[in-house]
């Protein structure tokens, strides 16, 4: 296939959802159709195939009141996307013999102490716990400032001191027992390279990660042109919470084409392809799984040839996404400038994924059975997730549920609507769920399966939620 027909391929080749009612096949739709539906006035996509950058290509526009058109260059917010690029800087020291993986991170850090408290008496906070979301590192919760607020130093943001809007940065769990999101980690991080380095972070990081990599437009320094983040209906958003001061974790400034050459980065010194930036080795390790679905900065899902290393980001009106299959040399970065850009991404990605048969996010084909209403009534019903603390984490870091961490129950509320289950989550989100057999049920929301277990009272009495899968958690019904 030509390139040009490629792209043509991938534009013209979204649908709705990775699951599709067989049925009635859909017709697919164009990437500037679903802009429109979704109300995303801008994108920019970077395709790496057979260990290259294949294509780049822009579209829609940097900010809907002025009518700028996206390009290549075009510089989004990478959000959480920063924390990969700050974990592969972080491997560059540990390559050169500055720090080490294991020791206490108290020892670098010179500024600011992690305080000890009962849960660090036989486990202190290393780097590996932080790269890899085990630290036990909080601070509650936490978010940008205005443009009109006065915003803290990284000191007061670690002290959790006005005007801090967040708490101190802490050990709220015994490092390395449970796999926990964590920025308030990656800005010790941030504090940790300005303390060996001597420099700025931004700097540090210019030169530590991006002019080596090829990250030739990309910045940790606020430029002054960037794309303007939009809300969900497509407006712009000019001062919803601009400034972080925490940048190690959301300060990145990049286009998708500067994200592909760190990925590229990654997969050649991976696969053993002499580059400057990091050994084999390390690479590797970066690619390990820690003790859950993390690597060192990087999501990991699949194995082996299969692999998939991936990270997202969420901003004030920016949506974007990072996947890449080191095996293959193949993935794709995706970056949009509106809160909708999710779902967006998602059709896109399942698009690339059927163009360059990418071994996962290909749509799945499923077919819905009809099924007696009358017969779906013993499903209705609150369950409880009632998974382990590990495998507890795990289903938060793969569903994104993260109001769990801040005191919301896991429960999951089932309720019969005509011949299909309404089902709303521990995020209070309404997902319509299909009948797939007398007990299986399937959404066009994501690749999430519901299956349903009968106990020997003849009662439907538990619940398996199975995410992209990859994992599985029980939940057992209950009446609170």
């Amino acid at each position: 296939m030509h390139l040009d027909e490629t792209i043509q391929s991938v534009e013209q080749g979204l649908r709705t959802g990775p699951a599709f009612l067989t049925e009635a096949p859909e017709t697919p739709s164009s990437l500037n159709e679903r802009m429109i539906h979704y109300n995303v006035p801008g994108m920019s996509i970077a395709v790496i195939n057979n260990g290259v950058i294949e294509w780049a290509k822009g579209y829609g526009l940097t900010d809907a009141a002025h009518r700028k058109p996206v390009t290549t260059e075009t510089l989004f917010a990478a959000a959480s996307i920063s924390k990969p690029v700050t974990a592969l800087a972080i491997l560059r020291l540990v390559e050169q013999g500055l720090l080490d993986l294991e020791t206490d991170i108290n020892q670098y850090l010179k500024q600011w102490k992690v305080l000890e408290n009962e849960l660090t008496q036989s486990s202190q906070v290393t780097l590996r716990h932080i790269l890899s979301h085990m630290s036990g590192l909080d601070a509650g919760n936490y978010s940008g400032y205005g443009p009109d607020e006065p915003a803290p130093t990284l000191i007061q943001l670690l002290n959790g001191e006005a005007p801090s809007n967040s708490g101190p940065v802490q050990v709220i769990t015994e490092p390395g027992t449970r796999e926990a999101y964590s920025g308030p980690g990656y800005w010790v991080l941030q504090q940790l390279i300005i303390d060996l380095t001597g420099e700025s972070f931004a700097d540090a990081m210019r030169r530590l990660v991006l002019e080596p990599s090829g990250m030739t437009q990309s910045t940790f320094d606020k430029p002054r042109q960037i794309a303007s983040g939009h809300d969900d209906k497509g407006s712009v958003l000019f001062n919803d919470w601009a400034r972080h001061p925490g940048l190690a974790d959301g300060g990145l400034w990049t286009t998708p084409t500067d994200l592909a050459c760190f990925a590229l980065a990654i997969i050649n010194a991976a696969n053993g392809i002499k580059n400057d930036l990091l050994s084999q080795p390390l690479a590797q390790m970066m690619l390990a799984r820690q003790g859950g679905c993390h690597g060192l900065g990087l999501f990991l899902i699949g194995k082996e040839e299969n692999l998939l290393f991936r990270h997202g980001g969420e901003g004030a009106g920016f949506l974007c996404q990072m996947d890449a299959f080191p095996a293959l040399g193949q993935g794709a970065v995706i970056m949009t400038n509106g809160v909708n850009g999710w779902s967006l991404k998602q059709e896109v990605l399942h698009s690339l994924a059927v163009t360059y048969d990418w071994p996962q996010l290909q749509p799945i084909g499923k077919t819905r059975v009809s099924v007696d209403p009358t017969k779906l009534a013993p499903f209705a019903g609150m369950y409880k997730v009632t998974a382990d603390p590990l495998l507890l984490d795990r289903y938060i870091e793969y569903s994104g549920q993260w109001q769990i961490r801040e005191g919301r129950e896991p429960l999951y509320t089932v309720q019969v609507v005509n011949d299909y289950l309404s089902v709303r989550d521990p995020g209070e989100y309404d997902l319509t769920f299909y009948p797939e057999s007398n007990d299986i049920f399937f959404t066009l929301d994501d690749r999430t399966t519901l299956l349903f277990h009968t106990g020997a009272d003849g009662m439907v009495d538990t619940l398996d939620i199975i995410l992209d899968d990859e994992l599985s958690v029980p939940a057992q019904r209950t009446s609170e």
